[in-house]
């Protein structure tokens, strides 16, 4: 069903907007790429597929075309006030019946604006009053049909041409109103070939016409003519003229003839359309529209930004673990690497075998005296040489994310700069806890290696040949030392005996197994040890100058992953290749049944 998808994509969408609404980055969404299909959506689909629907006349122009009059021209009542000066209005005036304007009220009917009751006729163009207030006014009409006034749809102002063209993506029939000043004017044709092309059911409106003479007439119908060819509009689509005024006099009641049809009148032309019928058709047009907008904005914008936001995110990552933490980085805890090792050997196997078989040679640094509190300290001034590198590379580094974002993302570099000290040493506090405690997998490994050491076949026998090797060893370094000179040469052949003897002991059993195990889990361990800086420096450095872009990138994956699970539960292709727009439905006659459906029965 087409309201339930739309129903789901609203919720993901609202949620997307709110996460970003909250981070302190400006221009990450271009909101003038979204306003086409996001007004579309959020102005029409949303509220209008739900319960009743009604059919919106709104009034639209170009600067001093006189909108506000015709307006009350078709109410037959002054509703809103008309000033000579141009762009009087600021804010759109909606007239309905109670029912729809108390929907207004509600805000079930028009999503981007903020309603309340029109107290004055005045207020639609004061200037203390926030343009994104919607007026509403309750008359004595169906509840088929409401009327609004709008904003002029090429002001100087660009907020008011953004409240009109917000607002008039929520009509269905726009009429169109037009002079001989403006029936050309490049910003009025556009506004109004795209409200044709959402689906409208646009009715030109020749404005002041001077009705001295017949030829007057044969001119406005020309002009009007050409503007129904310069915006698409269909030829046969009906259109209409309103006479000039004197400024201040009453126009109230007079009828809007038409120009080329046998009409009597705009406002039956307007009560003529079938509403439920009207509705679907329109309803059908803006949904394929809005597909196609959202379709493009979705690869072409939001897609292709998520992935030039992540692919420098892992580039700058990836800087972080080849510049940074290189095969230099050695923690000083690392020096006791080996002592866990021997306690192990010791608790496994005693003591006094731990001292006749340990070979002392499996660490080379272990030969050297170590002064721990040096080794300390260098270890500090290597992980603030990290932090002080990387910090460089930040300030050097031009970013991808945009200029504003650029701007903020400077100012945060600038902020840790001057908390530097205060960074480092939480740094230096979290390195030291992690180096402090060796994770379950250490502690198991060497277990492991200690204990397939240990029961090794070569080590049957071991004892005896060990001990005798220490045995010549001791003998003939005691008589060279004592000097006894009855043994002759042997003093020294029994010395070299234990020496060579207990060297090649070490090897034969396979100690050499042993040790390769040892230094490769010594590597692991110190892997992961330059990993965990690096994710240390990752948090208090890179997370923190990017936050928001890390947020970003959070929330727009979120929104992604809801974008494609909608749409794949409706069977239709949003995949990097595929285009949104080439269906949400199965076939036309089905979107028409399914569409009818969902906008309701109507009164």
């Amino acid at each position: 069903m087409i309201g339930t998808w739309i129903k789901q994509f609203a919720d993901v969408w609202k949620n997307f907007k709110a996460d970003i609404s909250s981070l302190d980055v400006k221009g990450i969404l271009d909101e003038n790429n979204l306003s086409v299909w996001e007004d579309l959506f959020i102005g029409k689909l949303v509220p209008h597929l739900e319960g009743e629907g009604c059919l919106v006349v709104a009034v639209a122009g170009g600067t001093n075309t006189g909108k506000s009059t015709i307006l009350n021209v078709l109410m037959n009542e002054e509703f809103t006030a008309v000033h000579y000066l141009a762009s009087a209005t600021k804010r759109p005036v909606l007239i309905a019946s109670r029912k729809r304007v108390n929907q207004c009220l509600t805000n079930t009917m028009f999503l981007k604006f903020e309603a309340k009751r029109m107290e004055d006729k005045e207020d639609a163009i004061k200037d203390t009053m926030p343009n994104n207030i919607l007026l509403v006014k309750e008359e004595n009409l169906p509840d088929t049909y409401l009327y609004l006034d709008t904003p002029d749809v090429d002001s100087i102002a660009k907020e008011h041409w953004e409240v009109a063209e917000s607002i008039v993506s929520a009509g269905d029939i726009i009429i169109a109103v037009i002079t001989d000043m403006k029936y050309k004017d490049e910003a009025v044709v556009r506004f109004f070939r795209r409200a044709y092309e959402e689906g409208k059911i646009v009715v030109p409106l020749m404005n002041k016409v001077k009705t001295d003479c017949p030829d007057f007439l044969q001119i406005a119908d020309e002009q009007v003519k050409d503007f129904v060819k310069v915006v698409g509009i269909d030829e046969d689509q009906p259109c209409f003229y309103f006479p000039e005024y004197r400024y201040g006099e009453k126009v109230l009641g007079k009828p809007i003839k038409p120009l080329n049809r046998d009409i009597s009148d705009l406002r039956d032309y307007i009560r003529s359309f079938p509403v439920i019928e009207t509705k679907t058709k329109i309803m059908q047009k803006t949904i394929e529209k809005f597909k196609e907008k959202f379709a493009n904005w979705y690869h072409n914008e939001f897609i292709e930004q998520l992935q030039i936001f992540k692919t420098s995110i892992m580039f700058i990552e990836e800087q972080l673990k080849s510049e940074v933490i290189d095969k230099d980085f050695i923690p000083f805890k690392g020096i006791e690497f080996g002592e866990n090792i021997k306690d192990e050997i010791k608790k496994q196997m005693g003591r006094w075998k731990y001292y006749l078989l340990y070979p002392t040679s499996i660490f080379s640094y272990e030969k050297k005296e170590i002064n721990r509190i040096e080794i300390q300290e260098k270890h500090n001034l290597m992980i603030e040489s990290c932090f002080v590198k990387y910090l460089d590379y930040l300030r050097d580094k031009i970013f991808v994310f945009g200029e504003s974002i650029e701007k903020e993302l400077k100012k945060q570099l600038f902020q840790l700069s001057d908390n530097r000290d205060k960074v480092l040493k939480s740094i230096l506090v979290k390195m030291e806890n992690i180096l402090s405690s060796n994770p379950e997998w250490i502690r198991e490994e060497i277990k492991d290696i200690v204990r397939e050491f240990l029961n090794s076949p070569d080590l049957k026998g071991l004892y005896g040949r060990r001990l005798l090797s220490f045995l010549l060893f001791g003998v003939g370094t005691v008589s060279l030392f004592i000097g006894f000179p009855w043994m002759g040469p042997w003093k020294e052949i029994l010395t070299a005996a234990g020496m060579l003897g207990g060297s090649a002991v070490v090897e034969i059993v396979g100690y050499e197994k042993f040790k390769e195990r040892v230094q490769t889990l010594y590597e692991n361990w110190l892997a992961e040890k330059r990993m965990e800086l690096s994710q240390i420096l990752k948090e208090e450095v890179l997370q923190y100058v990017l936050n928001n872009i890390y947020k970003y990138i959070e929330s727009a994956e979120q929104f992604d992953a809801g974008i494609c699970r909608i749409f794949e539960q409706e069977k239709i292709p949003i995949g990097e290749t595929a285009m949104l727009h080439e269906f949400i439905g199965t076939d036309k006659e089905e979107e028409t049944d399914v569409a009818y459906e969902d906008i309701g029965k109507y009164n």
